[in-house]
């Protein structure tokens, strides 16, 4: 098991797994590639098994235009073969504690995401629960809701939904690290 910071040279790899029936391959590499070059905003990470990427994730780094405060996000999560998300399968585990590290050393200390709010108790029971050390160090905070059918008015949050309108009520939450946790 091996996490490590992907390049161009994951690009195909990383294509191969990522399942969206519309996604041509140009398309693929104009929305993605700037994570996969040495961008200092943008990372790629690969979990991998030997030598065979198992799943890997984008994560991207942000001012607010509106006060200034940087905050990061987690953009994609692609895995390979789990029909499931949970935080103690290493593939994604492992991955996720990989850019909570990557955020805290680049000095950001507010992740920013969002969730459909049916399954709002089941992620936060899965974050509680998770065995990779990224819990603890983070007070959580609901930001909004953006009702169903609805375009929020705030260009971060419609970043953070994919621009794309949901059909069900989304809500928007903070991990923000601990006072405690953040070096002087």
């Amino acid at each position: 098991m091996t996490v490590r910071l992907l390049t161009e040279a994951d690009v195909d790899n990383c294509y191969e797994m990522f399942i969206v029936k519309d996604a041509s391959k140009n398309k693929f590499w104009n929305n993605y590639l700037k994570y996969f070059t040495e961008d200092e905003d943008r990372f790629a990470f690969g979990y991998f098994e030997g030598d065979v990427l198992q799943s890997w994730l984008l994560q991207g780094f942000f001012r607010r235009k509106t006060d200034g405060k940087k905050y990061w996000v987690i953009s994609f999560l692609c895995t390979h073969g789990k029909t499931f998300f949970s935080f103690n399968n290493p593939e994604i585990g492992l991955l996720v504690k990989a850019a909570f590290e990557n955020a805290e050393l680049n000095q950001y200390y507010n992740y920013f995401y969002v969730v459909p709010e049916i399954h709002t108790n089941a992620y936060e029971r899965q974050w509680k629960t998770n065995q990779w050390g990224f819990n603890g160090r983070y007070d959580l905070t609901t930001v909004d809701v953006i009702p169903a059918n609805t375009q929020p008015r705030d260009k971060m949050y419609w970043h953070l939904m994919g621009q794309e309108i949901k059909n069900i009520n989304t809500v928007v939450k903070c991990r923000k690290l601990r006072k405690e946790f953040i070096p002087p």
